[in-house]
């Protein structure tokens, strides 16, 4: 198992044994949820429980790999600027130049 991989796997059974010692949930890892894991990945970034230990101030390591992959996941599966739907072309089209356009989303994938 890569380095990369066996980091996951840590970061995975210590979410596990957390998660059953606070609240007694018994998970098994393809149980989890996964966004719940990140979030307390997130949390245990941000309260700066691994220090000195951190690995980037974009995250722990775990997290940069995980933000990576998905990163190349989205570039990987959006359309090309000539494939573009139509739909995407027409809602650029009818903006103006004091329009605002609000998204909770953190991809590049308009919906």
């Amino acid at each position: 198992m890569t380095g990369r991989a066996s980091q996951f796997n840590d970061d995975l059974k210590k979410y596990i044994r957390f998660r059953n010692e606070c609240d007694g949930t018994r998970l098994r890892e393809e149980a989890v949820d996964f966004e719940e894991f990140m979030a307390c990945l997130d949390v245990e970034h941000y309260l700066g429980l691994r220090r000195p230990d951190t690995w980037s101030e974009d995250g722990n390591e775990t997290q940069v790999i995980v933000k990576t992959l998905i990163g190349q996941i989205l570039t990987e599966c959006t359309p090309a600027r000539n494939d573009l739907p139509q739909v995407y072309l027409r809602f650029a089209e009818l903006l103006k130049p004091d329009d605002l356009v609000l998204t909770f989303n953190y991809d590049t994938v308009l919906e």
